[in-house]
C-alpha cells in the first residue's frame, strides 16, 4: 500500500512538470510567432518606404506590438503585428498600382 502511494505521488509530480514545461513552450512559440510577424511587417514596411509609399498607420502598429510584446500581452502583440504587416503589404501593393497607372497615365 505505501509503495502504491509513492508510486502515485511520483506520477503526479511527472504530469504536473510536463503539463508546465508543454505551456512554457507554448508559450515560448507563440512569442517567437510574434516576433516573426513583427520582423515581416518592419521589413515589408522599410521596403514600402524606400518605394516612397510607406504608411504612417503601419508605424503606429508596429509601436503598439513592440510595446505589447514587452509587457508579455501577447495577444495584443500579435493582433498589432499582423494588422501592421497587413498594411505594409498593402502599401506595397498600392505602390505597385501606382506605378502601372503612371505608365498608362503617361502619353506615348
Amino acid at each position: 500500500m505505501n509503495n502504491l502511494m509513492i508510486l502515485l505521488v511520483l506520477t503526479s509530480t511527472f504530469m504536473v512538470s510536463a503539463c508546465s514545461e508543454s505551456q512554457e513552450s507554448a508559450g515560448a512559440a507563440q512569442g517567437n510567432e510574434v516576433q516573426a510577424l513583427i520582423d515581416q511587417a518592419t521589413a515589408a514596411d522599410q521596403l514600402a518606404r524606400q518605394r516612397q509609399h510607406a504608411w504612417t498607420l503601419t508605424s503606429d502598429l508596429l509601436q503598439d506590438a513592440i510595446i505589447a510584446q514587452g509587457a508579455n500581452d501577447e495577444v495584443a502583440a500579435k493582433v498589432a503585428a499582423e494588422r501592421a504587416l497587413f498594411t505594409a503589404n498593402a502599401a506595397l501593393a498600392q505602390a505597385d498600382k501606382e506605378q502601372q497607372a503612371w505608365r498608362v497615365r503617361v502619353p506615348r
